[in-house]
């Protein structure tokens, strides 16, 4: 079975009324196939009836599947359900709407691996402006979203320790200077 799914992607310009645009296709062609791989993300593209159509070895790694298990599977196929649901709903939006689609939520991978992500998402349309699908490259904030964390269970530890103690507390900076005074009134 062949897919072929075409979609604008560059249009160089000479600098003069003259301009060249190519037409890449998905898995028919090298330099697609390289730009695609190229990009040290996630990156996948679904088509209008919710099929991936294409993906970089970084989606494959990160999802772990093999191609063979991702292409032209729906995302009901390959996700629990609770987090295909998020996916489809906000595909769905993205095709309404158009134009480019931001947000963040969690991922499961083949393993089981939660990871929170942000998706970055854009139509894709033809060159007559029909829609053809998505492009979407995924960010992994699991890292980012497990410090954050942390430092909340920091602050939320050092606020107890503060509004418990019976001392005063105070912070001077490198000059000497009071930077933070903690004085607690206990009623007797």
């Amino acid at each position: 079975m062949c897919i072929r799914d075409s979609f604008y992607i560059i249009q160089a310009s000479t600098g003069q009324n003259l301009s060249q645009q190519f037409n890449l296709e998905f898995g028919e062609n090298d330099l697609t196939d390289a730009v695609l791989e190229a990009i040290p993300a996630p990156v996948f593209y679904k088509n209008t009836d919710h099929v991936y159509v294409a993906c970089n070895q970084e989606f494959l790694e990160f999802n772990g599947y093999t191609r063979d298990q991702i292409i032209g599977k729906n995302v009901f196929e390959i996700a629990p359900k609770e987090v295909a649901e998020i996916y489809r709903k906000a595909d769905n939006a993205l095709f309404v709407a158009g134009g480019r689609q931001v947000y963040e939520t969690q991922t499961e991978n083949a393993y089981g691996d939660r990871k929170d992500v942000v998706f970055h998402k854009s139509v894709l349309t033809d060159n007559e402006g029909n829609l053809i699908g998505l492009i979407g490259i995924i960010l992994d904030i699991t890292s980012q979203k497990q410090a954050e964390r942390k430092l909340l269970e920091s602050q939320n530890l050092f606020n107890t320790i503060v509004v418990n103690s019976p001392s005063h507390i105070f912070v001077k900076n490198m000059e000497g200077v009071y930077a933070v005074s903690y004085t607690h009134l206990r009623a007797h």
